[in-house]
């Protein structure tokens, strides 16, 4: 398999892992536990800052897009509208494109904090160097 193509899957499981914990998470734990989810993926699978911080913004975003998707569907989209009113946003969905964005911020910079903090320690012999 072409070295490329192995670090694309990598980064892509490591997408769907964020997406999948942190919907686990968030289901029983308040929104920030999305961001110790992708410092949990950053520490243990990311092989560099850069896999680490685009797989922790695209999963939390990706998700929190998704939820608060959900939720203006579900609501009919008067929340939405109450808070771009609120905001003074011309239209609803750039709410849920802040909120994507903002969760993006937090889970990239999650994410990037693990692999930062796994760098702390040497990689025992014979592994691979971070």
């Amino acid at each position: 398999m072409p070295e490329d193509l192995s670090k694309t899957l990598e980064v892509v499981s490591n997408i769907a892992l964020v997406v999948i914990a942190g919907f686990l998470a968030a289901t029983f734990l308040p929104w920030w536990s999305m961001g110790v989810v992708s410092f949990a993926v950053g520490a243990w699978r990311a092989r560099s800052g850069k896999t680490a911080f685009s797989a922790g913004s695209l999963g939390v975003a990706v998700l929190w897009l998704v939820m608060a998707g959900f939720i203006h569907v579900k609501s009919g989209g008067i929340l939405t509208h109450r808070i771009a009113q609120m905001l003074g946003v011309p239209a609803d969905f750039v709410v849920l494109l802040v909120t994507a964005l903002v969760g993006g911020l937090v889970g990239g910079l999650c994410g990037l904090a693990g692999f930062l903090f796994r760098c702390l320690w040497p990689a025992p012999t014979g592994q691979m160097k971070s």
